[in-house]
């Protein structure tokens, strides 16, 4: 049986999942629920990873430690630039999703702020 590594940080960082772990996104409650689980911090190099990996699209996320998951000006302003970073790299961003520790999200596309 191959070993399965998810990415829990856009800095190549790779942790080893266990093999009873398996997590699929087919909706932004999923990716929440996936972010809650790998939250990392000091996620700057966003498109390192995807780069590397030949990612067509990412879909990024955050936690606020307030714990509520509104956006903040500066989420808007951040999700912008990402955005056109992405249009120029060809790499395209689905979505930016703010969750919380009990697994609660905000996601912009599903906003229509995207």
């Amino acid at each position: 049986m191959e070993t399965v590594y998810e990415v829990v940080k856009i800095k190549q960082v790779i942790k080893e999942v266990e093999e009873d772990e398996i997590f699929f996104v087919h909706s932004p409650q999923d990716g929440a629920k996936v972010a809650a689980h790998f939250i990392g911090d000091e996620d700057r190099e966003v498109f390192k990873s995807a780069i590397l990996n030949n990612s067509a699209s990412i879909e990024v996320s955050h936690q606020h430690p307030s714990q509520d998951v509104s956006p903040s000006r500066e989420d808007f302003e951040v999700t912008k630039r990402l955005d056109e970073c992405g249009r120029i790299l060809g790499i395209e961003l689905l979505d930016h999703i703010i969750v919380n520790a009990k697994a609660e999200y905000y996601s912009m596309k599903e906003k229509g702020q995207m």
